[in-house]
């Protein structure tokens, strides 16, 4: 039994002495907790980031200009005026979550509009099906607090009666002597608003907003799959499980001398790193493109342009070598590069949307979501798929994603000269 302590003991001061293991096995831990304890610990607070929506009011009446005060007026929205072209492509290049569109008549609806309230368009994002259901509850709140506020205000419920009126007489499903009644009804709520009597806060059955929600896609009238959506995604864990076997294999080479007979051959320290990213980066754009090819063949994944498909799977890939490089110098074993190279990506995914869906982050996580690659890649990969990207809209993505990859590989570059002598 002491032989079989002493063994264990032997491992235990191994792991404490190899710190860049020891900071995974207790260090990432505690970001998990802290950035998922900043996450649901303070759902729907304001420290929440707002939802990006575009409002196209084309009925300019008085009840859809206070519906959209309304919707402004909310924690949770950033609303802002918009046309309908370009509100459009915002939700298309995923620069806005969704659109509203308040039509022709919206005004026209009132308090007891029968079995129909007023239509409200909307176009979504569809990779932010969250936002989406939530945008929806956000809408009816704000409609029945508009419908509220004029309950409470007897001018407008003057209108409100008198539009009534002229909604009921044209029901030819309504009996005579039922349309007496409610006219006779009508007439009494007008009657009490004009006695000066104390506004009620509630009234006959009200009707909340009929919403249409259509998927903003590069061309409306082409179905498409779900699985277009999600591959974006299964790609950036396939380019993470390459990287890091192939950081984990560069600090091999160093532990096991194949790195120094290496430098002793005729072969100079930059041509061995070069030759390194080259093998990651054909190993990346080949996951890429094999995944892309299955996903066509078998799922009927489409792409807008070879093009840009082929620009955002070489910035993609590029990147990503950059970060491979970068992360072979977080440790001197296997198993601290190993750990610390799927902490390191598991947490770029998380602030890049990948893991964490963008509503639910705190206003600084989202800030800080624009230097994930994760990201920027996901975003050239849906470009190229479903987003429709020209190659001006291409250009920022492709950009972000090449400079990462070149800060990257320097920064692994300098490191591993330094400390291979």
């Amino acid at each position: 039994m002491r032989t079989i302590v002493t063994m264990a003991l032997k491992d235990v001061k191994l792991l404490c002495r190899d710190r860049g293991a020891l900071v995974w096995v207790l260090g990432f831990p505690l970001v998990m907790a802290v950035l998922f304890g900043a996450i649901f610990g303070g759902m729907g607070g304001d420290g929440f980031s707002k939802m990006s929506v575009a409002l196209i009011d084309r009925d300019q009446s008085e009840l859809s200009r206070s519906f959209v005060a309304e919707l402004r007026k909310s924690s949770a929205l950033n609303a802002y005026d918009s046309g309908f072209t370009q509100a459009r492509d915002a939700v298309r290049t995923g620069k806005t979550v969704a659109f509203v569109v308040l039509p022709k008549g919206f005004g026209e609806s009132s308090l007891w509009s029968g079995s129909r309230g007023p239509d409200l368009e909307t176009g979504i994002d569809p990779s932010r099906k969250a936002e989406a259901a939530y945008l929806q509850g956000l809408l009816a709140q704000a409609y029945f607090a508009c419908m509220s506020e004029q309950m409470r205000d007897p001018a407008k419920m003057h209108k409100q009666v008198a539009r009534a009126r002229a909604q009921i007489s044209p029901l030819g499903a309504v009996a005579s002597g039922q349309q007496q009644d409610v006219l006779a009804l009508l007439s009494a709520i007008d009657r009490y608003y004009s006695s000066g009597a104390a506004p009620v806060a509630g009234g006959g059955e009200m009707r909340g907003p009929n919403i249409k929600s259509t998927p903003v896609f590069w061309q409306q009238n082409l179905p498409k799959s779900a699985y277009e959506i999600s591959f974006p995604q299964a790609i950036i864990w396939a380019l993470i499980g390459a990287i890091t076997t192939f950081s984990i294999s560069l600090v091999r080479e160093r532990t096991r001398g194949t790195l120094l007979r290496l430098k002793a051959a005729p072969i100079s320290l930059s041509q061995i790193l070069a030759g390194k990213g080259l093998a990651c980066f054909l190993t990346c754009a080949g996951v890429m493109a094999l995944l892309l090819s299955l996903g066509a063949a078998a799922f009927h994944i489409r792409f807008v342009s070879p093009l840009t498909l082929a620009a955002a799977l070489c910035c993609t890939a590029f990147s990503f070598v950059g970060l491979m490089m970068l992360l072979s110098v977080l440790g001197k074993t296997e198993e601290s590069v190993g750990s610390a190279g799927w902490g390191i990506m598991m947490i770029l995914s998380m602030f890049g949307g990948g893991m964490v869906p963008m509503i639910a982050m705190p206003k600084w996580m989202l800030s800080l979501s624009v230097f994930s690659p994760i990201r920027w890649a996901i975003l050239a990969l849906e470009g190229a798929i479903w987003r429709g990207f020209s190659p001006q809209e291409m250009l920022q993505p492709c950009l972000v994603l090449l400079g990462v990859g070149l800060v990257t590989f320097y920064a692994g570059t300098r490191v591993l000269r330094a400390t291979a002598g």
